[in-house]
This record gives C-alpha cells, sequence and structure tokens, in this order.
C-alpha cells in the first residue's frame, strides 16, 4: 500500500467493496486473515467498513457524523397513504396543479419550492418529468440509461436554477449536494431490500444545517413489507408516526409472532 497516497472514502460501508476492486492490484499479495504473503486475495465480496483497520494499518481515520442508517433530525418527514393507481393525482395536488387543464394554480408550492422526485422505473422518469413541464415547471429527468456527461450537465442546470424540478432514479440517491433544496418527494418507495435508500433520498435535503422537507407516497398494499423499517427510521430521528402507519406496523408484527409460533 506504500505508493497509495491519501484515500478518502465517502461512505465507506457502502463504496469500500468497490474501492477494493480499484486496488486488488496492490493488495494481491497481502492475506487478510494472517498477514502472510499469498499468490492472490480477493476482499471484494463480503467485506464490510470494520475491516478496513485490517487492511490499512496506518493513517487510518473515520469520521462518523452521525449513526450510521439514520434520518437527519432536521427533514421535515410526511408520509401519505397513496394508492399506487391515484399517485399521479396526488402529486398534481401537491405540487399545485390544475389536473383538469394541465396548469399551474395560484400560489403552487413547486413554484417555491426547489424539487426532487424519486421514482423507482427509468422510463417513468422521463414520462414523468415530461408531464411536469407540460404544465409549465421547468422540470428535468436524471437516470442510468444517461451517460456520466448528461447527468453531470443535467445536475449541473438543476443546481444553478435552470429546473425548477427533477425526477430522478437512485442514481441521485447518494453523495449528492444539491444547494438550497427544498423539497424531496419518494413518488415511489424502495423495496425492502434497498430500503436504505429511503435514508439516502430524503437527505438531498436538509444539507449542512439547513432544514429541509420530504414527502413520500405509501402504497398499503405493495409496500406493507417496508413499513417496520420505515417506523425505526421515523423513532430515531424523533418524528411523530401517524396513527394509521402504527396500525400497520402493529399488524405486521402480529403476522410474524404468527408465523413463528406455527414452526414450533
Amino acid at each position: 500500500m506504500s505508493p497509495v497516497g491519501p484515500l478518502v472514502v465517502f461512505e465507506v460501508a457502502f463504496l469500500l467493496p468497490l474501492v477494493i476492486n480499484l486496488l486488488e492490484d496492490r493488495l494481491q499479495n497481502y492475506n487478510v486473515k494472517d498477514e502472510k504473503p499469498s499468490p492472490r486475495a480477493s476482499f471484494s465480496e463480503s467485506l464490510q467498513a470494520q475491516d478496513l483497520p485490517k487492511i490499512v494499518k496506518e493513517g487510518y481515520t473515520m469520521l462518523q457524523v452521525d449513526k450510521f442508517g439514520t434520518a437527519n433530525v432536521n427533514i421535515d418527514q410526511h408520509i401519505l397513504p397513496v394508492p399506487r393507481s391515484e399517485k399521479r393525482s396526488e402529486l398534481y395536488k401537491l405540487l399545485g396543479f390544475d389536473e383538469n387543464t394541465m396548469s399551474i394554480l395560484p400560489d403552487a408550492r413547486i413554484e417555491k419550492e426547489k424539487t426532487l422526485i424519486f421514482v423507482n422505473s427509468v422510463k417513468f422518469c422521463d414520462t414523468l418529468a415530461s408531464n411536469i413541464s407540460s404544465c409549465g415547471v421547468s422540470c428535468i429527468s436524471m437516470h442510468s440509461r444517461q451517460n456520466q456527461e448528461q447527468r453531470d450537465r443535467t445536475l449541473d442546470d438543476f443546481r444553478h436554477g435552470k429546473f425548477q424540478c427533477m425526477v430522478a432514479s437512485n442514481v441521485c440517491a447518494r453523495g449528492l449536494n444539491i444547494a438550497g433544496l427544498d423539497h424531496v418527494i419518494n413518488y415511489d418507495m424502495p423495496d425492502k431490500k434497498g430500503f436504505d435508500e429511503y435514508v439516502n433520498r430524503i437527505g438531498r435535503t436538509a444539507r449542512a444545517g439547513f432544514t429541509g422537507v420530504s414527502t413520500t407516497f405509501l402504497d398499503e398494499e405493495s409496500d406493507r413489507e417496508i413499513i417496520p423499517s420505515l417506523v425505526n427510521i421515523l423513532q430515531e430521528a424523533g418524528k411523530e408516526i401517524p396513527e394509521w402507519i402504527m396500525n400497520i406496523n402493529e399488524q405486521e408484527e402480529e403476522m410474524n409472532e404468527e408465523g413463528e409460533n406455527e414452526q414450533w
């Protein structure tokens, strides 16, 4: 590792395996377990953040601003029960559009707030951005099917106010600092396997000590399995949990207990 200079790893728990892949040529004769030379060792599989001290012996420092996986307490989190079939209508209402005339209503919220909307479908990013633009609000999309140059240009335009709204996939969920971002909307929720993206998504607002707002559309049927995780996030951030969410969470806990009892 001596030829390698200072190395800064942001969001180490997520990115460390990727970084190690890049450094494997340097590390191929290093064995984490017994520190003896070996023909080849791959560290990209099942590598965790806590393994870093075994690899980087000297000058290792981890700076942790907050507990991993917790939401910023400065974000005002709103959770709305919205069936999948009603999401678009609810979004237009939230932004301040007249759905019949596809126009902006007086005192529309979208005209006052820089807004980032997350969806799960790459194709729907372009569709929704086009629909919002048709209502008279400058809106652009950002997703993984764009090349890096396109994404950089899109992000730069959004940051500098050329567009008031951006619709994005998870490609925009991590590591992006967008100054003055007022409102993050989860049009779709991440699935249970990738639920940590919820915290990353809403974390695009309320950066550097500022406050921000997030609004999440929760389908009580398709999003049911992530509700226990959502309850934990809200509790750790000290937020009030809506009664309807607590009721569903209690139902899920009872079902899980019944399932465990049946196994015995």
